[in-house]
């Protein structure tokens, strides 16, 4: 097991809150880079830069003013890096890296490669094509480089397409799951099943939930699926498989090779089976049996200046600071909930984003932005 005793970890993601948070649990001094900057990762962190992309210029320029002020004992990515291996690469050139190196990303990312690897080990996906299908119905358009279902939509036939950017998947019904596992050393290991959401009008990642129960079927074939992946990979530290569930069928979608958001709903434990699993650690690793929580994002329906003494409601994170411009449809803020049962944390987390959302527009006109 990797030990830390205030130890500073160099975190770069596109919303690095939530390792942040992660790593000041495991008893790590954060030095954050993200795009964000917002209010809790800001509390959270020993020291920050806000950047404008994850490109490695500009990476690589607030690394530098960093490493002015402070050593780099760890490193880890988050959210938005699977579209950069060049920052990835560069990034395990400036400490001990934590996670999957920038092969595995790239590996992730070439997809023609990709879908023939999966087709030789025997992993099921939707119908997949690099040249425009005859027929646009049922067909999605899907980027080589995604993040969160970002840029994913419904294909019509005769758009102009760029195939070096973009692929063909054919629709497939089904439930939105994910399963976070650990892998390290050729070894892998599920550590739960999540349901996830898109938005309605979109298929942007919306919410999870964590502690999903499955079938004995589906929890065997994600197994044998992460198997021969992690013996294909060297799969480090946490991730997550996501895949569409239609009854016990099920139909791999894609990997995401860094820490997660359902982490967070799996308590302290995660970072530190992150860390055993990239020491090459897997079998060990047991975590406690968590109640019910959904992570979910809030979005601007139009676009809004965070008030003044915004009064937040507890369960909020990445909190925007007073001032702040939120684009519409882009992310305001997050809500992390528990209930009894899957029908309670639906209802509750509309209800806190309708809430939210009213706490921010209410007053005065002067807080909504036209357009």
């Amino acid at each position: 097991m990797v030990e830390f005793t205030e130890k500073k970890i160099l975190i770069v993601a596109r919303s690095g809150r939530m390792l942040a948070a992660l790593a000041r649990q495991a008893g790590l001094l954060p030095l954050l880079v993200d795009c964000f900057a917002d209010m809790d990762s800001r509390a959270l962190a020993a020291d920050w830069r806000l950047i404008e992309s994850l490109h490695v210029e500009e990476v690589c320029k607030a690394v530098t003013q960093l490493r002015h002020s402070h050593r780099l004992d760890w490193v880890v990515y988050g959210s938005g890096l699977e579209r950069f291996p060049d920052t990835v690469e560069y990034l395990q050139r400036q400490g001990h890296l934590l996670g999957n190196g920038s092969e595995v990303v790239r590996a992730l990312q070439h997809k023609p490669t990709w879908f023939r690897r999966l087709t030789v080990l025997g992993i099921a996906f939707p119908e997949t094509q690099f040249v425009p299908p005859q027929h646009g119905k049922q067909w999605l358009l899907k980027p080589w480089a995604g993040e969160g279902g970002t840029d994913i939509r419904h294909y019509v036939g005769g758009d102009a397409v760029d195939s070096s950017r973009y692929y063909w998947q054919r629709f497939q019904t089904g439930v939105s799951m994910s399963a976070l596992f650990v892998a390290g050393n050729g070894g892998v290991k599920i550590l739960g099943f999540n349901r996830q959401w898109c938005l309605e009008e979109s298929f942007m990642f919306r919410a999870i939930r964590n502690g999903v129960e499955v079938s004995v079927a589906v929890n065997r074939t994600v197994t044998d699926w992460l198997q021969k992946l992690a013996a294909a990979l060297p799969l480090c530290g946490l991730g997550s498989l996501d895949f569409l569930c239609e009854g016990d069928d099920c139909y791999f979608l894609e990997i995401n090779p860094r820490i997660p958001a359902s982490a967070q709903l799996y308590g302290e434990q995660a970072f530190s089976a992150h860390c055993s699993a990239c020491d090459g650690k897997v079998t060990g690793i047991v975590m406690e049996r968590r109640p019910p929580m959904v992570y979910q994002i809030v979005f601007a329906a139009k676009s809004v200046r965070i008030p003044e003494n915004m009064d937040w409601p507890d369960c909020v994170s990445d909190r925007p600071a007073a001032g702040s411009i939120i684009g519409k449809g882009q992310p305001i803020c997050s809500i992390i909930a528990a209930a009894d049962d899957a029908g309670q944390l639906v209802e509750g987390l509309t209800a806190r984003t309708q809430f939210i959302l009213k706490l921010i527009n209410q007053g005065s006109n002067s807080h909504a932005i036209s357009g």
